[in-house]
């Protein structure tokens, strides 16, 4: 007994599969018998596509088989339906490929005539991209195994997931899985034209690396949770032209992973790659559903400290400054007019009392007292509120006021750098007019480095994925735990993460189930911060300073104030030292003159 079975979603391996099976012309009732409880069903919901070949000078011994019985088991089913009669290449064409309705599910029956027959569809599959239904069901009766084995070997056949051959002509054998096809006791293995586990990809930090460690990251971790879960190892491979993400050049071909990926020298690839179109490169590939998602941000220098010397002033702002000094002013003409001490004697009384030290004279007369209280009330708060304040602005650095913002970027005239193209079309795509203006000024380099060289420089700044820059400057511009880098506040165009794949690629559905489950498992943000980590203690491992490190920190019990950090007061000092040799030297010229002209 012969039985046909359809293959349904749920039952495909990663593996590309075609099958076939061969039953005498004596089994031609039990395969249209067959054929009927498989379309009543697991086809009993599906839409059907009919197509026959005829030729009406081939003599009826010469037939295969007669095809009209089993279009006409098919026409007797109550499934939606459409039927072609195909008898050149060119009637292949007009086939509607895409059948509407029964939620999806989508069966083509072909009845190919003769043998000879065959031409007629190896000629269509031959074809540039032709139309075709990849993610519908086949089941083609009429192929010898030549035959079989050659329409399993075109682009079209190896990327259509459920594709059954029938031959008529031979005796009876099962269907053999993983594109063999067997008769007798000699199986004959059908080559694909490459096979699934061709992986291409690039190191790109932190998400697909090599170290110490060996490979590592999230992207390699979802590799190796694809090649486990549908079975397959996993062949790495880079770009063959050197390039990262690759571009398209003017002929319409790509370089890069895209290129590796859309010309079929690889199944699929992955290094941060964002599921997004603005360069066209949809048209060459597809994507998988995504497992990740990222931002787009601008990296640059860390604005410069502000100078040690202007320390002492830091606790208080300008205004608060202002106003202490005017009830410096205004404590001292209040004194004054209360007391009628010399003016010299008030600022001097007052200012002593702004720096908390005693003063010798004693005041008299309750309404003076009361005054000089109040001021000692507000001084010792004032007081107390900068002395709190100074030890955090003379031990910490502050820096000076940096650029944040799409429109603060524009404004400072600073260039912006990438790897590649992508971004520049993102940004001149977007509705903000500040990006517009940044993509204008976008200069593309090759590589990492060469992108990075002028940002070190401070001549512009360096666009690419947060996650990416939060490692790089972590990784890389931290060396003493002070960055150098610095991301800017503001971000634009959340990007998701995904496969790519070749286009109309039979693994899609496969490879999405697994990267769902993947992603709801929270396995992807594990896997970034596992690579976060094997990545700093490969860096320590190499510079020899983990147990450096451990030891500083369990000595270090704070921090000595150097010259460096107290270099404010000894340049006031200075000042007013050289103030009052000014002031000297003024009075002793004053006075000779006076005596001269005494």
């Amino acid at each position: 007994m012969v039985g046909v079975a359809a293959e349904g979603g749920s039952r495909l391996t990663a593996k590309i599969r075609s099958q076939f099976v061969r039953v005498s012309v004596a089994g031609e009732d039990l395969l249209g018998n067959s054929l009927k409880a498989v379309i009543a069903g697991e086809l009993a919901n599906c839409s059907l596509g009919v197509l026959w070949s005829e030729d009406s000078e081939i003599k009826d011994e010469e037939k295969g088989y007669n095809h009209h019985k089993m279009r006409d088991v098919v026409l007797a089913a109550s499934n939606p339906r459409q039927t072609w009669r195909v008898r050149r290449t060119e009637d292949l064409l007009k086939v509607g490929w895409g059948l509407s309705g029964a939620g999806g599910c989508r069966t083509y029956l072909l009845f190919l005539h003769h043998p000879g027959h065959a031409a007629i569809l190896l000629a269509y599959f031959l074809r540039f991209e032709p139309p075709w239904d990849y993610s519908g069901r086949y089941l083609i009766v009429g192929l010898t195994v030549m035959q079989m084995e050659a329409l399993a070997r075109t682009e079209v056949g190896r990327k259509t997931q459920h594709l059954v051959g029938v031959n008529l002509t031979l005796h009876t054998s099962l269907p053999s899985p993983r594109n063999t096809t067997r008769h007798g006791n000699e199986t004959a293995h059908v080559t694909p034209a490459k096979h699934l586990d061709s992986v291409v990809w690039f190191q790109f930090s932190p998400h697909f690396m090599v170290g110490r460690s060996g490979r590592y990251g999230r992207d390699y971790k979802v590799v190796m949770a694809l090649s486990e879960a549908l079975n397959f190892t996993p062949a790495f491979r880079r770009p063959s032209d050197g390039q990262l993400w690759g571009q398209a050049s003017e002929n319409g071909s790509w370089s890069g992973l895209v290129g590796t990926v859309a010309r079929g020298e690889a199944n699929f690839g992955l290094a941060n790659f964002f599921l997004a179109n603005p360069d066209g490169r949809k048209e060459v590939q597809d994507f998988s559903g995504f497992y990740d998602s990222d931002v787009a941000c601008f990296l640059g220098r860390t604005a410069a400290p502000v100078p040690r010397w202007q320390s002492l002033a830091r606790p208080f702002t300008l205004y608060t400054w202002m106003a202490v000094l005017a009830t410096f002013v205004l404590a001292a003409i209040a004194l004054f007019v209360i007391t009628f001490v010399s003016l010299s004697s008030i600022l001097l009384y007052t200012w002593g009392i702004h720096l908390r030290e005693p003063q010798l004279s004693v005041v008299k007369g309750a309404g003076v007292r009361t005054a000089v209280l109040t001021v000692w009330v507000y001084a010792m708060v004032l007081t107390i509120a900068y002395s709190t304040n100074l030890t955090a602005s003379l031990t910490v650095a502050k820096a000076q006021p940096a650029v944040n913002t799409f429109r603060g970027l524009k404004q400072s005239g600073q260039r912006v750098f990438a790897m590649g193209t992508f971004f520049r079309l993102g940004m001149a795509a977007s509705e903000n007019p500040d990006l517009k203006v940044l993509a204008n000024r976008l200069e593309p380099y090759p590589n990492l480095q060469s992108a990075l060289r002028p940002v070190e420089a401070s001549k512009g700044v360096f666009i690419q994925s947060r996650k990416y820059l939060e490692f790089l400057v972590s990784d890389k511009y931290s060396p003493h735990g002070v960055p150098s880098m610095r991301i800017l506040r503001e971000c634009f165009a959340p990007y998701s993460i995904a496969v790519s794949l070749e286009k109309n690629s039979p693994l899609r559905p496969s490879f999405d189930v697994v990267l769902r489950k993947v992603f709801e498992g929270g396995l992807v943000r594990r896997w970034f911060l596992e690579a976060l980590r094997l990545a700093r203690r490969d860096k320590e491992e190499e510079n020899g300073e983990e147990e450096e490190l451990e030891e500083k920190e369990k000595e270090e019990g704070g921090v000595p104030f150097s010259l460096n950090h107290l270099q404010g007061v000894f340049l006031i000092l200075a000042l007013v030292l050289l103030a009052a040799c000014l002031a000297f030297l003024t009075e002793l010229s004053c006075g000779k003159r006076n005596r001269r002209n005494g």
